[in-house]
């Protein structure tokens, strides 16, 4: 039986780091988010449109995601129900340049897990990708870090 794990299998690489999905159009985002993502002992796998997300989901193993609110070749909502349409259950942060009432209930009734508006804020957004691993069975919460400055701990498989 071949399970998918969200943990990298690449030679060379921590078999216990999970993978981050960062599907994000805009260049700055791209590497600040990189770096936010990594810092909490992430893998971050960026790409920049739904179609490269699409294929990265088809054969990586992905823990989480986050993804732009606007993409050259879709937004949020397209990638949301691609995350639904995989039947696995990765949670998926919103992120967008702006503060919009409607653009948050809309993705929240989708079903993301949490938005984020630029200018980021490093100490929400560890919060949130803490909360996000959590969700998704990678990490406790609350124990001293085995990686990163995030403060939590990955589950051992």
């Amino acid at each position: 039986m071949n399970v998918i794990s969200p943990f990298s299998a690449a030679s060379g690489t921590d078999m216990r780091v999970p993978h981050a999905l960062l599907v994000l159009a805009s260049v700055d985002d791209r590497e600040t988010l990189c770096w936010s993502v990594a810092v909490c002992g992430v893998q971050p796998v960026p790409c920049s449109t739904l179609q490269e997300a699409k294929t990265v989901m088809a054969s990586d193993a992905i823990g989480l995601a986050l993804c732009e609110d606007r993409l050259s070749d879709g937004d949020y909502t397209d990638f949301l129900r691609a995350v639904r349409s995989s039947g696995r259950p990765i949670p998926v942060v919103v992120c967008s340049r702006r503060l919009d009432l409607g653009l948050y209930l809309d993705a929240m009734e989708m079903g993301a897990y949490d938005f984020v508006v630029r200018p980021y804020q490093e100490a929400d957004l560890a919060w949130i990708l803490e909360g996000a691993l959590w969700k998704a069975g990678l990490m406790h919460l609350g124990r001293p870090s085995a990686q990163g400055s995030a403060g939590g701990r990955f589950y051992e498989h």
